[in-house]
């Protein structure tokens, strides 16, 4: 089923820092840090895209154009407390909250789904019907994120930057080396993240 999803609250750090790269990357100054806080943004963007995880806690906002007829599973993860769910009824009504729904937010992705004997509502045949906002983030600081995604962004960052000269800043290339893809996958271990709704 097609949905749109967008960030509706950022996080305003990263998982690691432009010293630390800067370390990773063996260099003694700030002579490249605008460079290397790009390359750290892109990586991270690229590690949470192979993986649907998010790293440093966001607001999310799923939309679709109607209930699923089963599950609605959240694309991003790892989901953190109640999602809310509101829709536009079959007569119109815009802003109608749904609450009797389950949150499993233990899988890989969370889902919702009706409670027991009740049924998702009928909505109004149009575009972004229903809308589902959630936190999704592994935490709130640098130190909740996994040291295997942290790592495998100052991989890319230091593989990035040592050929720099077939990028420039905006226009990362999205070439993994062998061993952040290791990390990468590792981090994948029983998720099913890219089948999102059903």
């Amino acid at each position: 089923m097609p949905y749109g999803l967008r960030v509706t609250t950022a996080s305003t750090i990263e998982p690691v820092t432009v010293k630390e790269a800067r370390k990773h990357c063996e260099l003694t100054d700030g002579t490249h840090d605008v460079s290397l806080a790009a390359y750290i943004s892109a990586a991270r963007e690229l590690v949470e895209s192979e993986t649907g995880r998010t790293f440093i806690s966001r607001t999310y906002e799923l939309t679709l154009d109607e209930f699923p007829s089963g599950a609605i599973y959240l694309p991003a993860g790892p989901v953190s407390g109640t999602p809310t769910v509101t829709y536009t009824d079959a007569s119109g009504n815009t802003g109608q909250s749904f609450t009797d729904f389950d949150v499993s937010l233990y899988r890989k992705p969370a889902r919702l789904q009706p409670s027991f004997g009740e049924v998702w509502p009928a909505t109004r045949a149009e575009a972004d019907a229903v809308t589902v906002s959630f936190v999704a983030g592994e935490g709130s600081t640098p130190s909740d994120v996994p040291d295997a995604a942290k790592h495998a962004i100052l991989l890319l960052v230091g593989h990035w930057f040592e050929h720099r000269e077939a990028v420039t800043v905006g226009q990362v290339a999205r070439e993994v080396p062998f061993s952040a893809q290791c990390l990468i996958d590792s981090l994948n271990q029983g998720s099913e993240y890219h089948g999102v709704t059903g």
